[in-house]
């Protein structure tokens, strides 16, 4: 058992440590200096997985920190004896959680990989799996418990019993599981679906609510006490159970199927959204026409979010004008509206923009079939279309823009506020929509990041749009004049788009291409 999860450690920190050097490898500028000998370097491997084990145990011991802290906290909220309360959750809520994440009876694509491509036992798998989930418990329970009971929270047995108990009632719940399997009462296990988590989301309710009503320490005393009970013989029941190798093979056999489905559900959801119409004309011709058509058609796709969004945004600000009709102090007070949210309007718009969703829209579903052809990859083709996506981009953008803009000018108008500063404020959003078409679409021809199932697959990608959104959060209550703020906002975004352009005229027919 302790060999096999020694070699599960191995096989997680080999796939990390590959992946690492991988992503490297594929990093601008960076990556063309990676040889592929740092695949095999025992440096590096020695430094990922002493790494990857420490990683992995305090992020496992941590998340069952936090979770009994949070606990603790809560309890101090409720009236009664604070250890009182925090035995009583503790006790309803592990004895929910044990039922609830039976994680090993799961298909997963580690065990997959674990069973069919290294052939281990699956008995030896199961072993490893529970003497895993059980060290960490006992460790991260017994922990934090052992703080709680030297604050005063709770007594040094009550920290034993909550610690042993909780993984007693683990052990308990996997035993139950693999009794029911075996009598052929449960023939099948797969990860929660929703109505299995509503369901364990109701059961939570349920024992965070009862202390409001019953605060008595006898219940987690029960609780805890059958737990620890039944634990010698759940131990015997996991050790001796003769069917894991057959079960957890029946379980993840399909899994490869899954994952093939999982990566096609994306395609096949936009898809179905196509609108095909075999008796469309237009009067437009060559790429202006290949545009037109691929609008008309995918119209759902590229304008079903903004829309939505849009029409949230005008029932958000057609609320508020109602409300300073009918209240006149409301408008008072949201007179000076523009000017304090200048500074979050860049996140907002942000927030709003589709930029991501068109582009993998105009990937999947047209040019990483066009890519395949020759002429599709001339210059001239490449920066043809790029112009005509531009437009389409910045009118799919602009309807919430349009809408929030208007949206401002109406308060002001109805507040007797300042007009100057609606109207600022009005094209400031405009430009940063535009902004945000040309910048989402500028990285999409540079970079080019979707392989062939609409997967993001370039770490640049994701590194500009993460460095895209903190800038934009940095930039929440920024304390500017509206003016200052405004024009300077305006002039950015001019500069932006022109450089954007430029790098595309320049460099987009050579980086836009298939992964």
């Amino acid at each position: 058992m302790f060999r096999t999860l020694k070699y599960m450690f191995l096989i997680r920190f080999a796939a990390m440590r590959n992946r690492i050097i991988y992503w490297c490898s594929h990093f601008p500028l960076v990556g063309k200096h990676i040889p592929v000998s740092f695949y095999s370097m025992k440096v590096i491997r020695w430094i990922v997985n002493i790494l990857g084990f420490v990683f992995s145990v305090l992020s496992s011991l941590a998340m069952k920190m936090v979770f009994l802290l949070l606990l603790s906290f809560v309890a101090a909220l409720y009236n009664g004896d604070h250890a009182v309360v925090f035995l009583e959750l503790a006790a309803m809520v592990s004895l929910v959680g044990a039922f609830m994440n039976t994680s090993v009876f799961y298909g997963d694509r580690n065990k997959y990989e674990w069973l069919y491509l290294f052939h281990m036992d699956g008995t030896d798998v199961a072993h490893a799996l529970f003497m895993e989930d059980r060290l960490s418990y006992a460790i991260g329970y017994g922990v934090v418990a052992c703080i709680l009971a030297s604050g005063g929270v709770i007594t040094l047995p009550e920290a034993v019993m909550v610690t042993a108990g909780v993984v007693a009632m683990r052990c308990g719940a996997a035993a139950l599981m693999t009794i029911l399997y075996a009598k052929g009462l449960r023939k099948a296990f797969k990860a929660p679906d929703m109505a299995y988590i509503v369901k364990g989301l109701i059961c939570i309710a349920l024992a965070f609510v009862l202390p409001a009503f019953v605060v008595n320490k006898v219940m987690a005393y029960v609780l805890f006490g059958i737990a620890m009970l039944l634990c010698i013989p759940s131990v015997y029941q996991l050790s001796h159970f003769d069917g894991y190798n057959r079960m957890l093979k029946k379980i993840n056999a399909g899994f490869a199927n899954t994952l093939a489905e999982v990566s096609k559900l994306g395609i096949t959801s936009q898809q179905e959204k196509i609108t095909n119409e075999d008796n469309y004309v237009s009067s437009l011709h060559g790429l202006a026409f290949l545009n037109d058509l691929f609008v008309h058609r995918h119209k759902k796709l590229l304008y079903g979010l903004s829309s939505k969004i849009a029409i949230g945004i005008a029932i958000l600000f057609a609320g508020l004008c109602i409300g300073v009709l009918i209240v006149p102090s409301f408008g008072s007070m949201i007179r000076t509206f523009p000017e304090e949210i200048a500074s979050t309007m860049v996140f907002l718009v942000y927030a709003v923009n589709s930029g991501t969703a068109v582009n993998s829209v105009l990937f999947v579903n047209c040019d990483r079939s066009l890519l395949t052809y020759s002429f599709f990859k001339r210059s001239d083709q490449i920066l043809g279309l790029f112009r005509l996506r531009l437009k389409t981009m910045i009118r799919i953008n602009l309807l919430p823009s349009l809408t929030m803009a208007a949206g401002f000018l109406m308060l002001s108008l109805l507040t007797k506020g300042n007009l100057v500063s609606a109207l600022l404020l009005s094209v400031m959003v405009i430009m940063l929509s535009v902004f945000f078409s040309v910048h989402y679409l500028t990285l999409y021809y540079l970079i080019q990041p979707f392989n062939n199932e609409g997967k993001v697959v370039k770490p640049l990608y994701n590194i500009v749009v993460v460095v895209t959104y903190v800038i934009c959060y940095k930039l929440i209550g920024v304390e500017v004049p509206l003016i200052v703020f405004s024009l300077g906002v305006i002039a950015a975004c001019l500069l932006y788009s022109l450089i954007a352009t430029m790098l595309v005229l320049r460099f987009s027919a050579k980086r836009f291409r298939i992964r």
